[in-house]
């Protein structure tokens, strides 16, 4: 077992019959914050009836905000224990994260939706046509529906990453609690 969660290559060698829908996105503070999410390509429409559930966290308010992480985070904990959705990363180290998706059997991975600051770096490791951008998401409608892929599910799954990174962000920045204490209660 990974110090921060189950590794990635112990989560490929788990489910070998189904490619993954990967997203990356980050939140940027004083420090910024990543988060590796995925889920079987098999159980993209489980996210569908989340949908509404998840929204982007820089559109909300702070009183707002506050009601969304308490929904938010129980509803990813059930995706989790249903073994719906997979965290394989959540921190502030980039150079991590980098190792992790290097490790990562590309082979099982149909698409990475990645935050649009993090497409150059992530390029340099991986298949420049697995990669979407997350603002180029409409663009490429054609090119998911043709592979069979529901954007709404993508689009949940990213702002499932983003609540992650962004309520790690504030807990750590502004509650100031410790990264290592935040990180318990998604391990």
């Amino acid at each position: 077992m990974h110090k921060r969660g189950i590794t990635s290559s112990e989560l490929c060698k788990n489910y070998k019959d189904d490619k993954f829908l990967v997203v990356v996105d980050r939140s940027r503070g004083k420090k910024t914050y990543y988060t590796l999410a995925a889920i079987k390509r098999i159980d993209q429409y489980k996210l569908l009836r989340y949908a509404d559930r998840f929204k982007h966290v820089r559109k909300l308010g702070k009183r707002s905000r506050q009601i969304y992480f308490s929904v938010a985070l129980a509803i990813i904990k059930k995706l989790r224990v249903n073994d719906v959705v997979k965290i394989w990363y959540i921190g502030d180290n980039f150079p991590n994260l980098l190792k992790i998706i290097q490790r990562l059997d590309l082979d099982k991975v149909e698409i990475f939706l990645v935050d649009n600051h993090l497409i150059k770096p992530l390029k340099r490791i991986v298949e420049a046509d697995l990669i979407i951008g997350e603002g180029e998401l409409e663009k490429r409608r054609r090119f998911l529906y043709k592979k069979e892929i529901s954007i709404s599910a993508l689009r949940t799954l990213m702002n499932i990453a983003d609540t992650l990174a962004n309520y790690i962000r504030i807990q750590v920045e502004k509650e100031r609690r410790p990264l290592s204490y935040v990180l318990r209660s998604f391990i």
